[in-house]
């Protein structure tokens, strides 16, 4: 796993101290054709945003449902072994939903919300499709 340039885990983990945070994790494929997971994540504060930050590029054997979760999972046990993930924002693909049900057995707190934006893209994919 290949954490985000400049990374440093104990100055992270000293930022999001006692919040909640939200994790998204999004794959694409490189100029090499090599699929990417990348992760980016966040905390919850009540009264003010919280901070974002990338955590991770993952390069993948290949993109399914156990690959994503594997990515998610691995980078929560090295980072905040008891940290409970809130949120997990991602995209509306099958294999991505079929990995937050998977994650949601490990983490039984997590709330899995799939992105607005996805949804649009797809709307509007299929519009151009038409």
């Amino acid at each position: 796993m290949l954490l985000a340039r400049g990374y440093n885990k104990k100055k992270k983990r000293n930022n999001v101290g006692k919040n909640k945070i939200w994790v998204s994790i999004d794959e694409t494929s490189d100029v090499h054709g090599r699929f990417v997971a990348n992760v980016v994540a966040g905390t919850l504060k009540i009264e003010q945003p919280g901070e974002i930050f990338l955590l991770a590029c993952e390069v993948l054997e290949r993109v399914n449902n156990c690959s994503i979760a594997v990515v998610l999972d691995n980078l929560m046990n090295l980072l905040w072994p008891d940290k409970v993930v809130l949120l997990f924002v991602s995209d509306a693909a099958p294999y991505v939903i079929k990995a937050a049900k998977a994650l949601q057995l490990l983490y039984p707190k997590m709330i899995h919300v799939t992105c607005l934006a996805h949804a649009l893209h797809r709307v509007a994919e299929e519009v151009r499709g038409s």
